[in-house]
């Protein structure tokens, strides 16, 4: 299972790739282009201020209070005690695949984030974290004593339920059933076709998961589900498909029924999920193609692009990435194998393409630039530091309704978008202070 968590990566990758280094093909397999919409560029600010707000509103930090001040809790006994760590008591002897790594503590590490922050890494590493150690070589009840620090156990099968109180009875139950041994460096582990989580506070469910693996015999390819509930009506759905060729994922976050988040991706090439592939080849002989479309509320964005030819394009750019020509050619590669736009009301009106131009900058006092500019305007003060010209590329927005171009950081900065950006950072933060942390951003 570790090409699920590598490919995924690279799925990942393409995502932010493609979001930050392309323009739009509307009219692919002959669909008809989408109008353009009406609104200016200012208007659109207001906008997309308007449904980001309306999207952050949609989280309440006191709704997943219990769940994350109680897995922080379990998190801090588990790592004291050392409880399926490398530090375990004499009196609960555990199998240790793998010295200093606790699967509980990941695990727990990975739903937290996911409360916290609505993760999407978090639920692709919970179903990751499967394939890290053998869940039967851990079955059990385990109670916590407080009085000295330890977990006393009782034999079960099937489930690792642990017992403790954080001011409440806490249940945190994982079920795990079926199965196939999945084999690396010579190591075999037990993949569990169905494990299921929950986290309980006084009777009360805080938080409901389920992973569901389908691995095939050679090992070369799989389908993950995940699936999450929190405490007041939050979903997450994650389904990944991994086959040598190709990786698909679809990643869904709702509340209360309503749909907030529908994402999908898919990245092919050629041996995806080979590991010893994966550790030793270049990205370009095992990446083709990729595309991705994520609509958050009434806001679509669409990408696809060759990465083949643009990993070999930019590779074959043989003047510097700083000097006009170098970067001109990086954007122009950019532009010609990569498409992206964003649009409204699920791709029914269309805001801007987005396509990678070069910026002309200045640095000052050039002291152990590495490597030193093979381009550019260079000039020497009087106090001996040097300042020279550069380029870089970066993506611009060029709106539909007027063709007017706009670079993203400008537009889409604090000035812009600072009562956007509040409602983050204040969110953030609300959760960060349940386990007495503060973010400063």
């Amino acid at each position: 299972m570790k090409f699920l968590a590598k490919g995924f990566y690279l799925l990942c990758m393409l995502v932010f790739a493609a979001g930050m280094s392309a323009c739009s093909d509307d009219n692919k397999d002959g669909d008809t282009p989408p109008p353009p919409s009406p609104l200016t560029p200012d208007e659109h600010k207001a906008k997309l201020e308007t449904v980001g707000k309306d999207f952050i509103a949609k989280f309440n930090a006191e709704d997943h209070r219990t769940a994350v001040e109680t897995i922080d809790y379990l998190v801090g006994i588990l790592e004291t005690s050392g409880l399926f760590g490398e530090d375990d008591e004499e009196d609960v002897v555990m199998p240790d695949p793998n010295p200093g790594y606790n699967p509980m503590v990941q695990m727990l590490s990975s739903l937290r984030s996911v409360a916290k922050s609505n993760s999407l890494i978090g639920l692709t590493t919970l179903a990751a974290e499967v394939d890290k150690v053998s869940l039967a070589d851990y079955a059990g009840v385990y109670t916590y004593n407080e009085s000295n620090e330890d977990w006393d156990k009782v034999d079960a099968t099937g489930k690792i339920e642990l017992n403790f109180n954080n001011g409440k009875a806490c249940v945190l139950a994982l079920t795990f059933e079926g199965g196939k041994d999945y084999v690396y460096e010579n190591t075999a582990v037990n993949i569990p076709a169905k494990m299921t989580v929950s986290l309980k506070v006084a009777g009360s469910e805080q938080i409901g998961a389920s992973v569901n693996t389908s691995l095939a015999d050679n090992q070369k390819s799989a389908d993950v589900e995940v699936k999450m509930t929190l405490n007041g009506g939050y979903a997450w759905e994650l389904a990944l498909n991994a086959k040598s060729n190709v990786i698909t994922e679809v990643y869904k976050m709702s509340k209360n029924g309503e749909m907030l988040i529908n994402s999908s991706a898919e990245i092919t090439g050629q041996n995806l999920t080979d590991p010893n592939a994966l550790e030793n080849s270049e990205a370009e002989d095992l990446l083709s193609e990729g595309e991705l479309s994520v609509n958050i509320m009434d806001v679509v964005v669409k990408g696809q692009g060759d990465i083949k030819a643009i990993i070999k394009g930019v590779d074959a750019i043989t003047e510097s990435s700083s000097s006009k020509t170098g970067a001109q050619k990086e954007a122009d590669i950019y532009n010609k194998y990569a498409s992206m736009a964003l649009y409204y009301s699920g791709g029914s009106e269309k805001v801007a393409d987005v396509k990678m131009d070069i910026v002309k900058d200045e640095d000052d006092n050039n002291v152990g630039y590495d490597p030193a500019p093979s381009t550019g305007k260079m000039e020497q003060s009087a106090n001996g530091s040097t300042s020279y010209e550069y380029y870089y590329t970066t993506p611009i927005l060029i709106f539909a309704s007027d063709g007017s171009k706009y670079d993203m950081e400008t537009y889409f900065s604090e000035a812009n978008f600072g009562s956007l950006i509040q409602s983050v950072k204040t969110l953030v933060n609300k959760y960060a202070a349940m386990v007495g942390e503060t973010v400063d951003f």
